[in-house]
């Protein structure tokens, strides 16, 4: 089965010379000249917007004191099974603190789910493709419930992307806590499938950058950057494109086999080494904290008001995030948990790395930045948002234009990155 893959994301990594014989395995053939969208089957242009997926808070506990429910780690054999759009978030909510809360929840998913999603309530996760958490020695700690949501995110991006890219015509997409637009910023003629995805890949992992932005003022803070999402979420975007131009397969056959193969590269462990690599960090990169003031970091930005709705769940999260990884541009390197020194833990420092290699050379992997031509994707493009300052502080967005924009969002992260740092440190943003 041929993958093909832009030059210029086409590869894993962003140093050549860390990977050696195994980049040939991430490089597949780009699309032919006369490529046509009717050669490849997964640009549905009927296809809907895929509903957000339940994805891992990192550890083994409930993120909430009292409540059942927390992260699996996955086997080899149980990542098949790939559905586009998941199932997304159903159902009333079983095990929440206050029935008020879960009363209320259930009225507006019965009627209005994306009002239900837009306002960042409690849910009940209802996913029928395999979703938790697997290990890799040189790709770090994956959440698989973030790779599927990034690839089924390209491929919807791709095909409205190529859909309104023809005429230059600008677009609506999903909100996330403010109305978004992508503004298109020159036209295209000739249709050109690999253009399209390249564009949709960049747009999905954009608005995984907002969601990760935005989650920090919700009461599921501690999933705000978590060391392990931005490298999940390139990673589905990189696996959504290639499952574009599989021309035998469907596209949900077609992630099995690339995720499958990718995993592979990444040298996917056990459940045994990935349950061990989270029980290594406990206490270094997270911690439960039944103390925790979610309302403590955002509120250092003036004018953040959390919604109401949530003060049950903000007073029972005790999931506590100590490290967060704030690297979003360029390229995307993962925390290799093995390489990691933590006092007082050689035993099961030592078993890691026996189990995963050492010294570990990552896998690193580069953000689409270009064109087939070498040309700048920004050139085609710019995503606005019409930020709902009712959620985000207009303090925190003091000086941006608005509507901001993605170029925006290092900024963003920067003012966030500082706040973060002054109640944890320095390293905070580092691994170790």
């Amino acid at each position: 089965m041929k993958l093909p893959l832009a030059p210029l994301f086409l590869n894993l990594a962003a140093n050549y010379n860390d990977l050696g014989d195994n980049i040939k395995e991430f490089i597949f053939n780009v699309p032919d000249q006369d490529r046509n969208i009717d050669d490849y089957p997964a640009f549905d242009l009927q296809i809907k917007s895929p509903k957000p997926r339940w994805c891992c808070a990192i550890g083994w506990e409930s993120a909430l004191e009292g409540l059942s429910g927390s992260s699996i780690s996955l086997s080899r054999q149980e990542l098949f099974g790939h559905l586009y759009g998941g199932t997304g978030y159903t159902g009333a909510l079983i095990n929440v603190a206050d029935r008020k809360i879960a009363n209320f929840v259930a009225s507006i998913t019965d009627t209005n789910p994306e009002y239900f999603h837009e306002q960042g309530i409690p849910r009940q996760p209802a996913s029928q493709d395999p979703v938790g958490y697997v290990y890799t020695s040189r790709g770090g700690l994956i959440d698989i419930g973030h790779v599927r949501g990034l690839a089924d995110r390209t491929r919807h991006m791709a095909v409205k992307v190529y859909q309104h890219i023809q005429k230059g015509e600008d677009f609506q997409i999903y909100s996330e806590k403010g109305k978004r637009v992508v503004r298109m910023l020159k036209k295209v003629p000739s249709s050109d499938p690999a253009l399209a995805a390249l564009l949709g890949a960049k747009i999905a992992y954009e608005c995984s950058i907002w969601h990760e932005i935005v989650t920090f003022f919700t009461w599921e803070q501690y999933s705000a950057f978590s060391p392990e999402d931005n490298y999940s979420n390139l990673l589905g975007c990189y696996i959504g494109f290639n499952a574009l131009f599989d021309r035998k397969n469907n596209y949900n056959v077609a992630v099995n086999v690339i995720l499958f193969m990718i995993l592979s590269q990444l040298k996917y462990q056990t459940k045994e080494v990935t349950e061990k690599s989270v029980d290594y960090i406990n206490d270094y990169w997270f911690q439960t904290n039944t103390d925790l003031k979610v309302e403590e970091l955002p509120g250092y930005f003036e004018g953040y008001n959390p919604r109401w709705w949530t003060k049950e769940l903000r007073n029972k999260v005790q999931l506590e995030l100590l490290r967060r990884h704030f690297d979003v541009t360029k390229a995307v390197s993962p925390w290799i948990i093995s390489e990691v020194d933590i006092s007082g833990k050689k035993t099961l420092r030592d078993f890691l790395r026996k189990k995963c290699g050492y010294p570990i050379k990552p896998i690193h992997i580069q953000v689409p930045d270009k064109d087939l031509k070498g040309n700048p994707l920004s050139d085609y493009y710019r995503m606005e948002i019409n930020v709902d300052t009712e959620i985000i502080p207009a303090s925190y967005l003091k000086g941006l234009k608005d509507p901001i924009s993605s170029t925006d969002f290092p900024e963003l992260i920067e003012r966030m990155r500082k706040v973060v740092r002054k109640k944890y440190g320095d390293r905070t943003d580092f691994p170790d």
